[in-house]
């Protein structure tokens, strides 16, 4: 997961590179609820979600939590319901 800064153009490098998993991310979500802002969530084929707080120059890892749902391929926030995270994996569970 790299944040670029879109001001600087085609040439933008990234301003931080994210190594969030052992295996393929294969979602992520930023939260943009005014009580949890800066908080970024990545799903895994490691079956597991992780919670960065991307608010500062550097992220942050909160939270990294292996779930039941084998390997993640979709996480979302809620834009009502912060910070509630609806994670979905290959077992076609939601949690």
């Amino acid at each position: 997961v790299c944040k670029y800064d879109t001001r600087m153009g085609t040439a933008s490098k990234p301003v931080w590179t994210l190594h969030a998993h052992d295996k393929p991310c294969c979602d992520l979500s930023l939260c943009f609820h005014p009580a949890a802002k800066g908080l970024l969530a990545t799903g895994s084929l490691d079956k597991s979600v992780k919670l960065w707080d991307v608010s500062q120059d550097q992220p942050e890892l909160i939270l990294s939590k292996k779930l039941k749902t084998g390997p993640v391929f979709s996480a979302s926030f809620s834009p009502e319901l912060a910070p509630f995270l609806a994670v979905g994996g290959t077992k076609g569970e939601l949690l």
